[in-house]
């Protein structure tokens, strides 16, 4: 979960935590307030027409005969002696149940219907007000979707303002890490961001010194590589040399079987420095000197001639098209994948290379007939220095070959066949239409 992700939880939680207790505790006082200001209703029509029947002249109670009112939706009256003669009511079927109710307020039951009752006792009258209590519930509701609703677009308007301040607030942090991605390592250059904010600045800072030692570091690396490599040409082209003329002039023997032995270590430890050398310059910030494009199978030819055994190489559909890589890079991959093709499948069957070209990319495959290698081995097999088994070499080949593709925008795939192992190189291509 991201950063700002985590911030809006947070928030949803503590604003939704608040805004409902609030709403929670505003709605019970309001509740409160409303059955108290219902019952002092109640109490208040009771005393009213308890005052304006004292108003009538003495003894009309005798003159009055029952008075029956049609029954009113919300409230009910009745007026009655203490004798328990009736002189006026609604809803004659809560009557006889209102009756029973002693001075002050109560709870009564009738058809399935709660009513809070009021019961006044003035002189020789009983006045009995009454009101439901589902009227009195339709009102509770009515007053929580009106304090409630604002509080819900309220909720939803802090979160969406809450949101909006966040995105503004973790843009600083937005655009380091594109700075970041952009940023070449070997690079010294600072990194810089416009507007940022006090707590950034310290980051940045430390960000900054540590970008510039980690450069220092990689560049006094390739410098080390680069120049150890270059100053060990001189030296093994020398042994080269003598081994060679040491050899022409030594009888055949023992001795000259180990000048053998030395010429071919010397031939592989060249092998080595010249793939440091390349891998120095690949790794190096500065742009690839630009070269003219050459022919897939001019390409092809180059990296053969560097090999041994050639006879059990077999190209197949040669696209005559011009990849876009340069020839000599191109030509090391090939190489280094045709070599290792040849070595690991035991030196038995052919080695195929085959080509095909969709849209502007080039698909250049090389099957062994070899057991391949695991997943495992194949993470490792990307390290430098990692061989497998006792099969002689640098150690380098797939390295190289996987630095080229990360500089040049191509890919390179394994996969096992029926057939055996096959190392599927993608590149593009030159002025491809």
């Amino acid at each position: 979960m991201s950063l700002k992700q985590r911030l809006l939880v947070m928030l949803l939680l503590s604003f939704s935590l608040l805004w409902s207790v609030s709403a929670y505790w505003l709605f019970v006082d309001l509740s409160k307030q409303m059955q108290h200001t219902l019952d002092q209703r109640l109490a208040a029509s009771a005393r009213m027409v308890a005052g304006l029947l004292n108003q009538l002249p003495q003894g009309w109670q005798q003159n009055s005969s029952a008075v029956e009112l049609p029954d009113m939706p919300a409230v009910a009256c009745e007026i009655s002696l203490k004798t328990g003669e009736v002189l006026l009511k609604t809803h004659a079927g809560l009557s006889s149940s209102m009756r029973q109710a002693d001075s002050g307020y109560s709870l009564h039951q009738k058809g399935g219907e709660a009513w809070r009752v009021y019961t006044l006792k003035s002189d020789e009258l009983v006045i009995r007000t009454a009101d439901r209590i589902a009227e009195r519930q339709a009102l509770s509701w009515q007053i929580l979707l009106t304090a409630g609703l604002p509080f819900i677009i309220a909720l939803c308007g802090s979160l969406l303002l809450a949101a909006y301040g966040i995105h503004r607030g973790l843009k600083p942090l937005l655009a380091l890490s594109v700075k970041l991605k952009q940023h070449n390592p070997l690079s010294s250059e600072p990194i810089a961001i416009p507007s940022a904010p006090a707590e950034l600045t310290p980051v940045l800072n430390a960000l900054n010194h540590h970008l510039a030692y980690s450069s220092q570091l990689i560049r006094r690396e390739q410098a080390f590589a680069a120049n150890a490599a270059h100053e060990l040409r001189t030296p093994l082209t020398a042994i080269k040399t003598h081994a060679a003329i040491s050899k022409q002039l030594c009888q055949p023997g023992p001795a000259a079987e180990h000048l053998i032995l030395l010429g071919n270590s010397v031939l592989q430890l060249q092998h080595t420095v010249e793939q440091l050398l390349l891998l120095a310059r690949l790794d190096s910030a500065g742009n690839w000197p630009d070269e003219p494009s050459q022919p897939l199978a001019e390409i092809i030819a180059q990296a053969l001639s560097k090999l041994n055994n050639i006879d059990r190489v077999e190209c197949l559909n040669i696209a005559p098209v011009c990849p876009a890589l340069p020839a000599e890079l191109l030509s090391v991959m090939l190489r280094n994948l045709l070599d290792n093709a040849l070595k690991y499948s035991l030196n038995t069957g052919l080695v195929c290379l085959d080509t095909a070209v969709e849209q502007s990319t080039l698909h250049i495959h090389i099957s062994d007939p070899g057991p391949g290698i695991s997943a495992d081995d194949l993470k490792q097999a990307m390290q430098p220095f990692w061989r497998k088994g006792q099969i002689q070499g640098s150690g380098l080949g797939l390295t190289l070959v996987q630095s080229i593709c990360q500089r040049f925008n191509a890919t390179l795939s394994f996969s096992h066949t029926p057939q055996g192992f096959t190392a599927t190189l993608t590149v593009p291509l030159q002025n491809h239409r």
